[in-house]
């Protein structure tokens, strides 16, 4: 958490040992969508506040960072800078935590998208374009 960006933001992975980052990209997928979910389940689960405020504001750098045109993006950590303008299927979760937060206008606004992604493709992609509105080929970390 002391490690976050002068925009407020966490990148995707961290060198547990150095404290170097490794990789800048910041979002709401694959590689950091487990702490802003653990960070609200704790608070749920404890009641301690600390866990709560460090939600409230990652919650508000990610929504003045991440969030381009009602998606959620990756962006450079440093820069803020969109990296890939994908909608990740690890993203999927986000609208449900925004529920257990209580932002139920935004959870409804994100699902209903994420929602028209999967009935126009009859699945969610594991990364789908943003600029093209097509699923993304070519990564090389997906078959």
């Amino acid at each position: 958490w002391e490690s976050r960006s002068q925009l407020g933001l966490l990148g995707s992975h961290i060198n547990v040992q150095s404290g170097e980052w490794v990789y800048l990209d910041s979002g709401i997928g694959g590689g950091i969508d487990s702490f802003f979910e653990y960070l609200m389940k704790a608070h749920l689960l404890t009641g301690k506040d600390l866990y709560l405020e460090m939600f409230e504001e990652g919650y508000a750098k990610i929504n003045q960072h991440v969030k381009k045109n009602g998606w959620y993006v990756d962006v450079d950590m440093k820069s803020g800078q969109v990296m890939f303008p994908y909608y990740r299927s690890l993203q999927s979760f986000w609208p449900g935590l925004q529920v257990l937060y209580g932002d139920l206008v935004e959870a409804e606004e994100l699902f209903r998208r994420f929602f028209g992604v999967w009935t126009t493709y009859g699945f969610v992609p594991e990364a789908f374009n943003l600029l093209t509105y097509t699923p993304q080929e070519g990564l090389g970390q997906y078959p």
